[in-house]
């Protein structure tokens, strides 16, 4: 006769096992989420980002994160941190970034985000006239080191003269790309 031990837990303990659980699981799930949304290549919601929510063609209603998306109707959505009070009464929808990147994740939804800043754009043309200008400077470099290289003169004796006369270019200017 085999004898079954069966042990039993009180009901806080067990309580207290599943709420662990379920954490564990909803930030594995949140993790999961995260690393997929930037894989598609979303980037990270942070407060204070909106998305302009609807559903995909052909879906009717779908809810993500406490929000209501209906077709053909786009939805403002506000990101707020962690531990704000979310107000879901006004036009503007709010959610946590858990939230956003349930929203983001789902395919049924069509998300937008709206364009830069005034600043924004600014700073981005700035930083592109800076390239630019890193850019002609790098092609000129490279156009002078061709020419060097394709003005040398063979010597007769298969010594590589091309590479002789692009290293001595390199060497005037100090231009090591």
């Amino acid at each position: 006769m085999n004898l079954l031990q069966v042990e039993v837990m009180d009901p806080e303990e067990a309580a207290a096992k599943l709420a662990k659980q379920q954490a564990d699981n909803e930030a594995k799930e949140r993790a999961r989420l995260a690393v997929d949304n930037r894989g598609k290549g979303h980037a990270a919601p942070e407060p204070g980002d909106r998305l302009y929510v609807s559903t995909a063609r052909g879906i009717k209603r779908r809810s993500r994160a406490g929000v209501t998306f209906f077709e053909e109707r786009k939805v403002e959505v506000l990101v707020v941190a962690d531990g704000e009070p979310l107000d879901q009464g006004g036009e503007v929808k709010q959610v946590y970034p858990a939230g956003a990147e349930m929203i983001l994740a789902d395919d049924a939804l069509n998300t937008n985000a709206p364009g830069a800043t005034e600043s924004e754009a600014i700073a981005l043309r700035q930083e592109n006239e800076a390239l630019r200008a890193a850019l002609a400077t790098a092609t000129a470099e490279a156009a002078r080191l061709r020419d060097a290289r394709r003005g040398a003169k063979d010597t007769g004796d298969g010594a590589p003269a091309r590479l002789r006369a692009a290293a001595a270019a390199k060497k005037d200017t100090g231009f090591e790309g």
